[in-house]
Order: C-alpha cells, then sequence, then structure tokens
C-alpha cells in the first residue's frame, strides 16, 4: 500500500509538471504568431529582396508563366503568386483603382497568406515534437523557443516570396515523412507526402535539398512491419506523385530556357576558385566587425558574417536597418542608430548560436547510430534526417553560390533563401537541450532563462520598421 501511495503521488508530481509546462508552450506560440501579424500588418509590400520581381510576377501569373521580360523572377515556381496573383486580377477588375495600388493589395494579400503559413508552422512544430518525445513538453518548449527566437523566421514571412511557402511545406513534409516511418499502413501517407514535396518544389528550388533526405528515412523504414516489396512501392509511388505534382515547371524551364537551373545570373563552370578567397576565409571577428558593424558594405561577399548578420540582424537592409537610398524610405534612413544594436543582436545571438551547433553535433551522432547500428527508433531516425536535411541544404546552398557567384556584393548571401535549416535546425537543438536537462536540470533552466533574455533584447530587430503608412 505504501508503495501504490508513493507511485500515486508520483503520477501526481508528473501530471502536475505537465500541466505547468504547458502554459509557456503556448505563450511562445503564441508570441510567434503575433509577432508574424504585427509584420504582416505593418511591414511595406514594396520591401524585400527582388521586391519588383515578386510583385511582377504577381500581375501576370493569373494569365501565363512571366516570361524575363515580365519579371525578373521568371526562373522561380508559381505556387506562391498564385493567391495574390488573384487578389490581384479581382482588384483590377472590380476597384477604380491605379494598378500600382491593385500590385500593392496582391502584395498585402500575399502578407496575409504569409501569416496562415506561420501559423501552420507553429502547430506543425507541436505535433512534430509530440510525435518525436510523446510525453516530453520540455523538448516542445526547447523547439518552438528556438524558432521563435531567429529574426531570418519574421523577416522572411514578412516579405512577398517563395521561401515561406518551402518553410510551411518543409515543416509538413517532416510531419508526413515521420507519419509515414512509424505507421504500417501508409497509402494514405504516401500519397499525402508526395503531393506534398511536389508542392515543395512548385514554391522554390531549394526544396529539391530535401528529397535525398526523405528518401534515406522511407528506405531505413523497419521492414519487419511490411513486405519489402510493398514498401518500395510506396516509396517509389511517393516520389512518382511528388514529381507529377512539381516536375512539369522545370520542364517548362527547360524547353524555354534550356536548363532545369535557369536563373537570372549566369552560370560559371563549377570551381572554387569562382569565389575569392575572402568568400570562405573571413569570419567577421577581426576588430569585433561583427559585433560592431554588421551592416551593408561591411562584409561584402563574405560569406560567414554576412549569413550569421542576416539569421539574427538585418545586413541588407529590407527589415529594421533603413538605408539612405531606400526608396520611399531614405528619410527615414537610420544606420548610425541602429548599427550598434544590430552589433550587440550578433553578440548576445552567439548563445543560441552555439545550441544549434550542439543540435548538429547530436544530429550527426544520430545519423551515424542509423548506419552503423541500424537503430529503427523514432527519436534517432528522425534526428538523423534533419541532420541530412540540413547537411545536403547547406552543400546545395554552397553549390549555388560557386555556381553563380554575384560578386562585388555577394547578393545571394541571404539566410531567408536557406529557411529551411531554421525551421528543421530547433529541433536538434531542443534534442541537445534534453541532454542537458537530463543531466543538469539547473543549467536547462538557466539555458530558457537566458534564452528568454536574448529573444527580449533582439525583440526590436523582430518588428519591421518598414511601415507602410510612411511611404
Amino acid at each position: 500500500r505504501f508503495r501504490l501511495l508513493i507511485r500515486m503521488q508520483k503520477d501526481k508530481n508528473l501530471k502536475s509538471t505537465r500541466q505547468n509546462i504547458s502554459f509557456p508552450i503556448y505563450i511562445v506560440a503564441l508570441c510567434i504568431i503575433v509577432i508574424v501579424a504585427i509584420n504582416s500588418v505593418i511591414h511595406d509590400p514594396l520591401v524585400g529582396y527582388d521586391s519588383d520581381g515578386h510583385l511582377d510576377y504577381i500581375t501576370v501569373i493569373a494569365d501565363h508563366l512571366p516570361t524575363e521580360e515580365d519579371s525578373g523572377e521568371f526562373f522561380s515556381p508559381p505556387l506562391p503568386y498564385y493567391i495574390p496573383g488573384i487578389a490581384y486580377q479581382a482588384c483590377v477588375f472590380f476597384a477604380d483603382t491605379p494598378l500600382l495600388q491593385c500590385k500593392l493589395f496582391g502584395g498585402d494579400f500575399a502578407k496575409g497568406v504569409n501569416f496562415f503559413l506561420a501559423m501552420g508552422i507553429t502547430i506543425l512544430f507541436i505535433k512534430i515534437s509530440r510525435l518525436i518525445k510523446p510525453e516530453n513538453k520540455f523538448f516542445t518548449l526547447s523547439a518552438l523557443s528556438l524558432l521563435g527566437g531567429m529574426t531570418v523566421f519574421y523577416k522572411t514571412f514578412s516579405q512577398v516570396r517563395g521561401e515561406p511557402y518551402v518553410a510551411f511545406f518543409t515543416v509538413l513534409v517532416v510531419f508526413l515523412t515521420i507519419k509515414m516511418y512509424n505507421d504500417e499502413t501508409n497509402w494514405r501517407y504516401a500519397s499525402l507526402l508526395g503531393i506534398t514535396l511536389g508542392l515543395l518544389v512548385l514554391s522554390r528550388q531549394w526544396g529539391f535539398f530535401l528529397y535525398p533526405a526523405v528518401f534515406f528515412v522511407l528506405v531505413r523504414k523497419n521492414r519487419e512491419k511490411i513486405p519489402v516489396s510493398k514498401h518500395l512501392y510506396m516509396v517509389f509511388f511517393t516520389f512518382f506523385v511528388a514529381a507529377v505534382i512539381g516536375g512539369w515547371f522545370y520542364l517548362h524551364l527547360y524547353f524555354e530556357y534550356g536548363a532545369l537551373t535557369a536563373f537570372n545570373v549566369e552560370a560559371k563552370s563549377f570551381s572554387l576558385s569562382n569565389q575569392p578567397f575572402s568568400f570562405y576565409r573571413n569570419s567577421g571577428f577581426r576588430d569585433f566587425l561583427l559585433f560592431k558593424s554588421p551592416t551593408r558594405k561591411t562584409f561584402d561577399n563574405q560569406l560567414f558574417p554576412l549569413f550569421y548578420s542576416e539569421i539574427w540582424g538585418d545586413y541588407w537592409g529590407f527589415f529594421i536597418f533603413i538605408r539612405e537610398k531606400s526608396p520611399f524610405y531614405a528619410a527615414f534612413a537610420n544606420k548610425e542608430q541602429i548599427t550598434p544594436y544590430l552589433g550587440r543582436v550578433n553578440f548576445v545571438s552567439l548563445f543560441p548560436t552555439a545550441l544549434l551547433f550542439g543540435g548538429m553535433l547530436v544530429g550527426a551522432k544520430r545519423f551515424f547510430q542509423t548506419i552503423t547500428k541500424k537503430l529503427h527508433k523514432i527519436d534517432t531516425i528522425a534526428f538523423g534526417f534533419f541532420f541530412l536535411a540540413i547537411a545536403i541544404s547547406l552543400l546545395g546552398y554552397a553549390w549555388f553560390l560557386i555556381k553563380y557567384p554575384v560578386h562585388p556584393k555577394g547578393a545571394t548571401i541571404k539566410a531567408t533563401y536557406m529557411i529551411q535549416l531554421f525551421v528543421i535546425l530547433p529541433f536538434l537543438a531542443a534534442e541537445f537541450l534534453e541532454f542537458i536537462r537530463m543531466k543538469m536540470p539547473k543549467m536547462y533552466n538557466l539555458f530558457l532563462f537566458l534564452l528568454g533574455g536574448v529573444f527580449l533584447h533582439n525583440l526590436p530587430a523582430m518588428i519591421s520598421r518598414y511601415w507602410w503608412w510612411l511611404r
């Protein structure tokens, strides 16, 4: 009877702990959604990477795929532009307003869609965390906290472009891949996963980098639960559906422009010498410029400091750093005021960056475990999957930067282009924090407190200064 009372008390304490940890999860999720909503309302759709090209795309997509004359983004897949394009056409048809106003209306509509995509990502984050760690809400809290602390997430979802769709479909692919791996009757998930993979590459070419990792997970499935022949049929059926959904656009690029990888910059033969030595070498730590002046011209075509400054801050000046030459906003230029703050943002963000790096180490360990020890536990497979997806994406992005060099500024070095990394990395970093929590619970609490402090310090960097009513 005494043992039973002890067990009942433990169960009661565990239930109380789970209930207590649920509240912070909902608060963090709400913070993410609210910040995205604020930016959706206040950010000017005219401001963004190659915004003219993306807005021009919206104006023609209802009639035809854009040509080089229609939009500089002619090579971009069309999915992210269809709904804003319909909104634009409706504005032109029903409203007696200038075409520019209808273009802006289409851009605002696109930001509204981005808000719902961000909400979907937040919900899927919780679901994926529960799939990997069914009874562990600390893992969910850690993953959401790391996602919500990255400026690049909010900056990406404030802009009219395809990467918000890439982020959403990446997280949906992760969810469906784990479900398909973990379920015995997979035909439904095979169909849904195939459709989602197709929509992923209809959002942006970066989505192809996830394909090898998905294939790796599916062929690693424990075949004791399902015949090998049926399993392989399902795997190939998944990718067949993806090819049918997404492949037509790349055939269009091939027949119209002569390459599946058509781009608006001339390709070179792959060679490391396409980029100068400074591209690979410079870190930004010399004279601590990474923490003093992480804005335009400081790190021209230098991969690490520029990319890092785009994750946590606003190197290029499309979010909170207002440039002297910004169209419509030159009178509000704030380089002198904002640069020291962005330097501090980079400095305090070394802490979450270290956690993300620790997550990559955990992922590498789990990936090699799945190969060498043939482990089939869902968490081991999931973390190995995440590591492989991130590694291939980084290699693919490096190939792109070397194949299509843009001198002297390095304008294609943007963290937004790799948003898929930043919706996967938090799961690996959360597992790294789980290791700390199991060994040193007080240290884990301290780390969560520090993440909260970094978030509060960086919060002003997560809310746009390009307010449309100032234009």
